[in-house]
């Protein structure tokens, strides 16, 4: 992004909007949130490129595949925050490779093997995320004993 970029963000950004204390070493303008919530979708990318949990922030209605995958790869735990109709099978893969914690808010018809066992080498207590039937496949593939330890213990 550019230094007039930026300065056209900033613009674009009202009287009604707070500060946000995402990061204090961030820009200014990202460090600020809207009452109302975020009002155009280049000031939303903006934003969730340094902070992929505003999506929590985002209008329903500014929620794009585009928006929605830039939170997503920025940090897995934004498909919380991901409406239904938008969690795909790629935007899902991508959220627990990110973060294993991630499988959490994948749709159970998502959870495949694959994914699963990702999210689970990502990260061992994504285990409790797993459907069942799929839980003693994981333990198998569990490469590491101290991720399979703390996964066990949120069984």
């Amino acid at each position: 992004m550019t230094v007039n970029e930026d300065t056209a963000l900033e613009e674009d950004i009202s009287e009604d909007f707070i500060f946000y204390a995402c990061e204090p070493s961030l820009p200014a303008f990202v460090r600020r949130a809207s009452l109302a919530g975020y009002t155009s979708p280049e000031l939303c990318l903006a934003v969730l490129r340094y902070c992929p949990l505003e999506l929590q922030n985002v209008q329903e209605a500014l929620k794009t595949p585009e928006i929605c995958r830039v939170a997503v790869c920025g940090d897995g735990r934004a498909l919380k925050f991901v409406p239904e109709a938008l969690k795909t099978e790629r935007l899902c893969r991508a959220a627990v490779r990110r973060d294993g914690r991630a499988l959490e808010f994948v749709p159970e018809k998502l959870k495949t093997e694959q994914l699963c066992l990702a999210a689970v080498q990502n990260w061992g207590t994504a285990l409790q995320f797993v459907p069942e039937a799929l839980k003693d496949e994981m333990r198998a593939f569990v490469k590491r004993p101290n991720w399979l330890k703390s996964a066990v213990a949120y069984e």
